[in-house]
């Protein structure tokens, strides 16, 4: 995602609309298991601030994921605000030390880099295709949504089973 900034950075206080929408293949930047269904839309401002250049806007994208109980692909959206700072100066990039400057050579800004994280940073830590997936049988496999399964629900998991013996022992006793 390129933005043309060469008016723009010799004229402080001026500002540009921006309009961008592009198709970016999520695995070219490093990014597993996530693919964008739709173009990233962009949509923002390019103020110049003097010794720097303001980059704020909002995004939106379409994403598909595979749902973290049950396996099953599915869309989830992802709108997030955007909001970075760039600069052609090295000394005013690398002195700021709170505010990450990014630092840019030539006529234009490369947005990509940042415009992923700030998606990827959106995203939760498991995808669930809907609040009451039931996921798989963990004994049998079968996807309890698209099924039942024939396991007996008295299975007991190895780790507990001592327990259940000494239970099932005091039960007796009583």
């Amino acid at each position: 995602m390129y933005i043309n900034v060469e008016k723009l950075k010799n004229c402080p206080g001026s500002s540009q609309s921006i309009s961008l929408t592009e198709k970016i293949v999520a695995e070219d930047h490093g990014y597993q298991g996530v693919s964008f269904i739709e173009p990233i839309v962009f949509q923002g401002l390019v103020k110049n601030e003097k010794t720097f250049l303001s980059v704020t806007g909002h995004l939106s994208v379409m994403l598909e994921v595979l749902c973290s109980r049950c396996l099953t692909p599915f869309s989830y959206g992802v709108e997030t605000d955007f909001s970075e700072e760039y600069t052609n100066q090295e000394g005013t990039a690398a002195a700021d030390e709170d505010d990450e400057i990014h630092f840019f050579q030539g006529d234009g800004l490369d947005i990509t880099e940042d415009v992923l994280r700030q998606i990827f940073l959106q995203l939760p830590m498991k995808f669930v295709c809907r609040e009451d997936c039931r996921g798989f049988c963990p004994h049998c496999g079968i996807n309890l949504n698209i099924g039942t399964c024939r396991c007996a629900d008295d299975q007991i998991d190895p780790r507990w089973e001592k327990l259940k013996i000494l239970l099932d022992r005091n039960k007796k006793e009583v």
